[in-house]
């Protein structure tokens, strides 16, 4: 990003952790062992091509402290890597402080982007 406009393409790998995924998991991202097995790349590979991309920038996600704390980081300390990036934003934070969540719902970030782009499309009186 730079400012509030993307700069740049995104950043998206599957990792191939030769595993079975639970079923839970599966229905809530959409993805079996075999896509993962045929599509996915090393994890080592994976986040190398990602401190590549990072470099120090700060780092921006949904739910930043769960991704960052709970996922990355132990993830990154089990595989010998060092961290990635600086913390940035939670853009669920972000959220929380912008938009009025009764109406939405909750704080789901599907939930948030069906909720927002049903304001965007009401006309304004």
């Amino acid at each position: 990003m730079l400012g509030w406009l993307p700069d740049g393409p995104s950043f998206r790998r599957l990792l191939k952790y030769n595993a079975d995924i639970p079923p839970e998991a599966s229905r809530v991202n959409g993805y079996i062992r075999e896509i993962l097995e045929r599509d996915g790349e090393s994890p080592e590979k994976a986040y190398d091509d990602f401190a590549s991309y990072a470099g120090a920038l700060p780092l921006v996600a949904y739910n930043l402290s769960y991704e960052l704390g709970k996922v990355l980081i132990p993830e990154w300390s089990r595989l010998g890597i060092e961290p990635i990036g600086k913390t940035g934003f939670c853009a669920l934070k972000l959220a929380q402080r912008l938009l009025d969540l009764v109406p939405a719902g909750n704080c789901k970030l599907q939930t948030l982007r069906q909720y927002v782009r049903r304001q965007l499309s009401c006309p304004v009186a």
